[in-house]
């Protein structure tokens, strides 16, 4: 079955160039998709990897400082993978207000 839904999101990746956004929470499911979807893509040969993929997070303010914490990890350790792999960019999306960090993080992934 793993195998299945891996070669569907493949062909879906090749069909054509519209980019994708993929939204990371932190929990299990959404972890889960995107690190089924980075993994289908780096399975396609490095010269049919052209679909730009972006991996949002938006920090609402209320996620745990652990879960925080793995979501930036996440983040970085895709921006470091693609950096050999690309197209691809991690978004750490953060409200601005006096209660959140100073600016919204924008991570190339």
């Amino acid at each position: 079955m793993f195998q299945d839904i891996k070669a569907s999101l493949q062909q879906l990746y090749l069909e054509d160039e519209r980019p994708w956004l993929v939204g990371l929470s932190g929990g299990k499911d959404s972890t889960m998709l995107a690190s089924l979807i980075i993994d289908a893509v780096l399975a396609i040969p490095a010269g049919q990897r052209k679909k730009p993929i972006s991996v949002l997070c938006t920090d609402t303010r209320v996620e745990i400082p652990a879960i925080a914490e793995m979501i930036e990890g996440t983040l970085d350790r895709c921006r470091k993978g693609s950096q050999q792999n690309g197209p691809a960019s991690g978004l750490w999306n953060v409200p601005k207000d006096d209660l959140t960090r100073e600016n919204s993080i924008t991570m190339e992934m």
